[in-house]
């Protein structure tokens, strides 16, 4: 067999190095990925399945509707406290030009959307559960 073209030992030495090292950046990479992944998860986990298990167990015994958003008020609570770290971290390294206002305008807003979220979850899933158990 004749060979058209063959790469000299020194190319194909620095091509098997370039990805080894490609291969272990990606692994650290899936690695970090995956570790930043479970910590959101079991940071989220707790919140989420308090929320839905009050939801669902108000919706079961057909409880007032206020108590889905007082639920959802603790839940929203709950997730803040377990996020203090994140935000102590993003809101510590706030830039020297933005204005004053910014600050409590993005806690206000991510504060609002917590609860908006958790309230949409609980209010479908008491109201699923009050419509089948009727």
């Amino acid at each position: 067999m004749v060979r058209l073209w063959s790469a000299p030992a020194q190319h194909l030495k620095l091509y098997n190095n370039f990805s080894l090292r490609f291969q272990g950046r990606s692994s650290y990479c899936h690695q970090m990925l995956r570790a930043i992944g479970n910590v959101f998860f079991l940071s989220v986990a707790g919140p989420v399945s308090l929320s839905l298990t009050w939801a669902g167990y108000f919706g079961y015994k057909h409880a007032l509707y206020r108590s889905v958003v007082i639920g959802a008020l603790i839940c929203t609570a709950y997730f803040l406290w377990t996020c203090r770290a994140s935000f102590r971290h993003t809101f510590g390294e706030r830039d020297a030009a933005a204005p004053g206002w910014y600050m409590p305008t993005q806690i206000l807003a991510i504060v609002s959307m917590t609860f908006v979220a958790f309230l949409g979850a609980d209010s479908l899933v008491y109201f699923l559960l009050a419509s089948i158990t009727k």
